[in-house]
């Protein structure tokens, strides 16, 4: 047990850890594959993971049946640290007829399951299966029982994960604090840090609070344009201008997804700004130019890009091939130690331009 748990909390930062201790799991309870599973609440799936090679759609498929999968319609009725099976909530002539079984689960050689829920609430799900082929034997009430065990190993290191999102959450609101409304929430929209001032969006009823403890926008059309960005396999970043009930009630709302601090993702975490439409400021350009030692066109894209602006668009407007937008985008990458447009923003936010007075 002490060995799967050393490894569990060594693969918040090296999958190769991670892929030891699932291994370790498997071969334990004689099972074919071990898989490590993280859903939020909404039963967005953050990581997926398994032991053995898997086909290279399997991640599309797996999303594409999600909403029919009896797996995963069965996650709300599995109790967090005792396993489940399939026979448990499907029978054998169900599985027959089932499409996700059918074209999916069967194909894949994964027949047989066993699951064990680490966390199972309304925020999410984090979990790790065990899987067979239909033609071995399906898992006995003792393999279970001694999986049960085993997969406790992964708590530490869930519970390490989650404060390291919590305290990167907090890290980017301090980074901001001086320029706008921030939040840091879930994939599912339950907010994890915020800053001191956003009571100011719910007062203005810009937002509103949903009797779970969720977030949402309280007018329909920001909120469908927030779940453009945010509901998507992989969210997006972009901005839209949102509105509260009286005229001067209007704020330039723009997202960010968060890269996972690690190996193991827990909320699948997601930066939401807010500044006052008509205040909003743009990147300095003289100034990124000066700190980072950017080109013209550099520092033109990164200002387009800290806008909200897709590089598509961006080449688009300037006439210029999507491949030489993307040639840039590496260029900015590289002179600000960046590697994803998210983490390029936030580099690039303490260099706005000052506003007058």
């Amino acid at each position: 047990m002490k060995d799967i748990e050393r490894h569990f909390l060594d693969g918040i930062f090296d999958p190769a850890a991670q892929q030891a201790a699932l291994r370790h799991i498997a071969d334990e309870c004689d099972a074919r594959a071990a898989h490590l599973m993280v859903a939020d609440g909404a039963r967005n799936l953050l990581q997926s993971t398994f032991t053995c090679e898997v086909d290279p759609d399997f991640a599309q498929l797996e999303h594409d049946f999600q909403p029919i999968n009896p797996r995963v319609a069965a996650i709300p009725f599995m109790k967090a640290g005792k396993a489940s099976r399939d026979k448990d909530y499907i029978t054998r002539e169900e599985i027959a007829r089932d499409q996700t079984y059918q074209e999916l689960i069967l194909p894949m050689g994964f027949g047989h399951m066993s699951a064990v829920p680490l966390l199972n609430n309304a925020r999410g799900t984090a979990g790790i299966a065990l899987h067979r082929s239909m033609e071995e034997d399906e898992f006995s009430d003792e393999t279970a029982e001694r999986q049960e065990q085993l997969v406790r190993a992964a708590l530490p290191a869930l519970d390490l994960a989650a404060k390291l999102e919590h305290m990167q959450a907090r890290t980017l609101l301090a980074k901001l604090a001086d320029h706008v409304i921030a939040f840091v929430t879930s994939r599912a929209g339950w907010i994890l840090e915020a800053s001191d001032s956003a009571d100011l969006l719910f007062s203005m009823r810009i937002l509103r609070r949903l009797p779970d403890g969720r977030f949402a926008f309280c007018n329909r059309p920001d909120q469908i344009a927030y779940e453009r960005l945010t509901g998507a396999s992989q969210p997006a970043s972009g901005r839209f201008v949102c509105r509260g009930r009286a005229p001067a009630h209007t704020w330039l709302c723009t997202v960010y997804p968060v890269p996972c601090f690690g190996a193991i993702e827990v909320s699948g975490p997601i930066l939401v700004t807010f500044e006052r439409a008509g205040g909003a400021r743009a990147l300095d350009k003289k100034l990124a130019a000066a700190v980072f030692g950017l080109t013209r066109a550099e520092a033109d894209i990164a200002s387009e890009l800290m806008a909200g602006q897709s590089l598509a668009d961006i080449a688009t407007a300037r006439g210029i091939a999507i491949s030489t937008a993307r040639t840039h985008l590496a260029r900015l990458f590289s002179k600000t130690g960046t590697t994803r447009q998210p983490e390029l923003v936030l580099a690039l936010s303490d260099l706005l331009e000052r506003r007058p007075g």
